[in-house]
């Protein structure tokens, strides 16, 4: 199942904004614990990209991001349920 995604900056403050993420599936992985998970690159200014995973799995996902804006770290934690034929897209808009 291919899982499609969206990151973009819609209130960019400037070059010096940056944002990174994980994603993961809860089905697969039954924790919360994201101290030994793998962080995306960082997306840096004024950001917008879409990704695709190809061979994502349906089930629940929690996504960890966090963003620096203005000289301020800010973290959050948001979960998505990707059903097959229903739901495969995921924004994030930050």
């Amino acid at each position: 199942m291919q899982i499609n995604y969206k990151l973009e900056n819609v209130n960019c403050s400037g070059s010096s904004d940056s944002m990174r993420i994980i994603l993961k599936n809860l089905d697969e992985v039954y924790s919360l614990d994201f101290n030994y998970e793998t962080w995306s690159p960082y997306a840096i200014g004024c950001y917008s990209n879409s990704h695709q995973i190809e061979q994502g799995l349906a089930g629940r996902y929690v996504y960890k991001r966090q963003v620096i804006r203005n000289g301020t770290l800010t973290e959050y934690i948001d979960t998505i349920l990707i059903a097959p034929g229903i739901n495969s897209n995921l924004f994030i808009e930050y």
